[in-house]
């Protein structure tokens, strides 16, 4: 959980670098770095539920939690991704 905790705190930092570049971008390119950026945050929010569930489980719901907190991991990891990603035509046709 230690090593989680120091992600999201890690992506936080990239986050901020995220906004950063979006508020640059040119007016094309800020609505599309906007709308992933808010994908990440939600990603991101879901991702620290779980994982606050995780720390207050007893054992019996231990393995369920963590299910859940892996595959949000996953999602956020994925949303981080497209942030990152160069708004081009592929990444906006690929949304149709």
């Amino acid at each position: 959980m230690q090593r989680r905790t120091e992600q999201l705190q890690q992506w936080e930092r990239v986050i901020k670098k995220l906004i950063s570049r979006a508020n640059n971008a040119s007016d094309t390119n800020k609505t599309e770095f906007r709308n992933r950026i808010t994908k990440v945050l939600v990603n991101k929010a879901r991702s620290e539920y779980k994982l606050r569930q995780l720390q207050k489980a007893g054992n019996g719901k231990w393995n369920e939690i963590k299910a859940g907190l892996e595959k949000n991991w996953v999602e956020l990891r994925k949303a981080f991704l497209t942030a990152s990603a160069k708004p081009n035509k592929d990444i906006s046709n690929s949304k149709k």
